[in-house]
């Protein structure tokens, strides 16, 4: 079998597939031990909607579009951290963990101001099987039945990702069509030549 040209340059097929496969639907944007206490949080910019995700004060992992409801700055810039409170550079405007509102400068200015339809626009996140889950358009519905079928959701337990404890990350910030990357690092056939003195020592891989 051969793969079109096409499906890596096209400017429409990357158009679609990105509405498709990555904004279309749930995305897992880390393990549950990338926010290991009450107040841990990671920001995560990979979709084109910022993304705050947050351990909250029960417990409970949480998600919104990390935007202030007032003018749209971002009110977190780090990549990762503990906080209580989230408060926006721009005009101070505060959030906590659970995306609330809780705090304004000279709430005076706004008249009455219901704080709970300020809070940070939420997104709908699942923490599972060690995972965790967030679909990056605000309203939309997460289903990660669908999504794991029941395949997935019977193997994952069995890896004990909630275990699992970050060590180190990288990035790479290169300019290729998404399924390249993932032609790339999805196969060991190459390692025994592009790796022979590292990865294929351990790692033979079921192409020979």
């Amino acid at each position: 079998r051969t793969i079109a040209t096409e499906s890596y340059v096209d400017r429409d097929i990357a158009e679609r597939e990105w509405h498709e496969f990555f904004l279309g639907g749930p995305q897992c944007i880390g393990l549950s031990q990338d926010l290991p206490e009450p107040g841990a949080f990671l920001t995560n910019d990979d979709l084109g909607i910022p993304i705050l995700a947050t351990r909250a004060a029960d417990g409970s992992f949480q998600a919104f579009v990390n935007a202030c409801r007032h003018r749209g700055a971002r009110v977190e810039t780090a990549e990762r951290g503990v906080a209580r409170r989230f408060t926006c550079p721009f005009h101070a405007w505060v959030y906590d963990t659970s995306g609330d509102l809780v705090g304004l400068p000279k709430p005076e200015h706004f008249g009455e101001v219901d704080h709970a339809c300020h809070g940070l626009r939420r997104l709908a996140a699942e923490e599972r099987h060690g995972l965790l889950f967030v679909h990056p358009v605000p309203d939309a519905s997460l289903d990660l039945d669908a999504l794991l079928g029941e395949w997935f959701d019977d193997e994952f337990p069995t890896w004990n990702f909630d275990r699992m404890q970050p060590l180190t990350r990288d990035s790479y910030d290169t300019a290729c069509n998404w399924k390249l990357a993932m032609d790339t690092f999805g196969e060991t056939y190459h390692f025994s030549v592009l790796h022979k003195n590292t990865l294929f020592n351990g790692f033979h891989g079921n192409v020979q």
